[in-house]
C-alpha cells in the first residue's frame, strides 16, 4: 500500500493523508498546488482498489516532472460542479 488510509476523527470517513507520502519513500507534496494535490489523494484512493499504481501516484507527486510513459492519472470524481444558464449544480456521481 502507498499511503495506508486515516479514519477522519468523529467520522465513519477515510482520508488518504498526502503528506504521509514522504514517509513511504515518495517525494514530498507540501509544494504542490492545491489542485495536483487534490489529484493525487484521489489517485492515493483508486491505487488501494487497484485502479491506480505506484508509479502514477509517484509521478503525480514529483509533478511537474515529466512522468515516465506508462504514468496514468484516471480522474473520476464523485462530485461535480456544473455551471449553466441556471446557476450552479453540484450533484454527488453514483459509483460502485
Amino acid at each position: 500500500m502507498i499511503a495506508p488510509p486515516s479514519r477522519l476523527t468523529g467520522t465513519e470517513l477515510d482520508i488518504y493523508p498526502i503528506n504521509a507520502l514522504p514517509k513511504n519513500g515518495h517525494a514530498d507534496p507540501s509544494g504542490l498546488p492545491m489542485t495536483v494535490k487534490v489529484l493525487l489523494e484521489g489517485l492515493l484512493r483508486l491505487s488501494e482498489l487497484g485502479v491506480s499504481d505506484d508509479r502514477s501516484v509517484t509521478a503525480l507527486a514529483t509533478w511537474p516532472a515529466p512522468p515516465p510513459k506508462d504514468a496514468q492519472l484516471p480522474f473520476l470524481p464523485g462530485r461535480a460542479r456544473c455551471g449553466g444558464p441556471g446557476g450552479d449544480a453540484i450533484g454527488d456521481e453514483a459509483r460502485r
